[in-house]
Parts: structure tokens; C-alpha cells; sequence
């Protein structure tokens, strides 16, 4: 799950709000739209470092470091430890960790992002 093979969070229609907005305010919706981005993407992170399968803690150490922001809203989260995705799929009582915690986190993160998108169109 390191670099290109982790998972990616990214706002789509941001421009189109933007255009709809005007630079200034569009600039500060941006911004809170940012903030949640990374905040989400810390969140499952840590959960996945969390719920991840225990050796030497090596796996949860790179999941809970890993995310890195790739543009404006867009972050990567994963681990480069070539042994991750294997873990992710096939072990016996932790797998499933990383999309636990994504799909755990969805339907809150959409909410946020809704919310901070009408609060910036008023």
C-alpha cells in the first residue's frame, strides 16, 4: 500500500464551486474543504494503524505515519511495507483493517463536507 497502491481521498466539483462562489469566499470554502480532507485522512489512518494485525509493530507504525497530501484535497494514506496488502486481505482476524476504517469514516466525512459546503454557500 505505499505510493500508488494505497488509498486516495479526493473531493470532485470543487472548481465548479469555486466559479459558483466567487474567488474570495471560494478560497475559504476551500480551505475548510482541505481541513476536513486531512482530518478524515488522519482519522483513518490512525484507526487502521489502530486495527491492524500486531508483530512488531512495524505495519502499524507506516499506516499511521502514511498519510501525505498528493494536491489540494487529495490525501494518501496506505504503507510501503511490501507485506501490507496481504495482511489486508487474507489474515485470519484483522482483515480488513484499512477498509474498516474507510468505510467506517464514509458516511461522517460526507456529512462534513455537505455541511461545510452549505454553510459556504450562505
Amino acid at each position: 500500500m505505499g505510493r500508488g497502491k494505497g488509498f486516495v481521498g479526493t473531493i470532485t466539483g470543487a472548481k465548479e464551486l469555486e466559479r459558483r462562489l466567487g474567488a474570495k469566499a471560494a478560497v475559504k470554502l476551500r480551505n475548510e474543504l482541505e481541513e476536513s480532507t486531512e482530518y478524515y485522512a488522519r482519522k483513518i489512518a490512525s484507526e487502521a494503524a489502530e486495527t491492524a494485525p500486531v508483530d512488531t509493530g512495524l505495519l502499524a507504525n507506516t499506516i499511521a505515519s502514511s498519510p501525505q497530501q498528493e494536491m489540494i484535497m487529495s490525501w494518501l494514506i496506505g504503507s510501503p511495507l511490501p507485506y501490507a496488502i496481504v495482511q489486508e486481505y487474507t489474515h485470519v482476524s484483522r482483515k480488513g483493517f484499512f477498509r474498516k476504517s474507510l468505510f467506517g469514516n464514509r458516511s461522517a466525512f460526507r456529512d462534513d463536507i455537505k455541511k461545510r459546503i452549505r454553510s459556504g454557500l450562505n
